[in-house]
């Protein structure tokens, strides 16, 4: 049985994707920036923080090549006082997308992993190059952005058998 299991295992191991891309805020804002109603800074705390100055404040990724048919689940890891839904824009061929309403943020600066499937959502064709996450009801708050990845499993920071179950 355990033979079967890290068979399973080394086969889904090998068969993810080498195009994931992942961001995780390390020193800087790994090229995000702030979009409108937003200022964004890196405490150097590996976070990217994204302030609100106004009603709607967006943050916008660097130019990316995200291959949306290997790369179809978004993860974003972050903490907030801010309280409300996320709509998570996206860009491909030229075309700008929104899925409204993507995941909630609650005001209690719990680290939380919000994840995001875009496969079969319009749009999510081909490749993408940018994402934006906008806060559309909030005027005041920080978000701070822990990690986020595009990649084709969810991120959970850790497998385990006990809790995850055989693969």
């Amino acid at each position: 049985m355990h033979v079967l299991k890290s068979a399973a295992l080394l086969l889904l191991l090998c068969s993810l994707p080498a195009s994931a891309q992942v961001y995780e805020f390390a020193a800087a804002t790994d090229g995000w920036s702030a979009g409108t109603c937003a200022s964004l800074s890196a405490p150097g705390d590996g976070t990217a923080v994204l302030t609100a100055t106004c009603l709607g404040p967006t943050v916008l990724s660097p130019t990316l090549s995200v291959d949306t048919l290997t790369s179809p689940i978004l993860t974003v890891v972050a903490s907030a006082n801010i309280t409300g839904p996320v709509d998570v824009r996206f860009t491909t061929g030229g075309t700008t997308y929104t899925l409204p309403r993507a995941f909630t943020l609650r005001a209690d600066s719990v680290v939380r992993a919000h994840q995001v499937v875009l496969a079969g959502v319009p749009g999510w064709s081909g490749s993408a190059s940018q994402i934006a996450l906008v806060v559309p009801g909030a005027s005041t708050g920080t978000l701070a952005l822990h990690r986020v990845s595009f990649d084709a499993v969810p991120f959970r920071g850790s497998f385990s058998f006990e809790r995850d179950g055989d693969v």
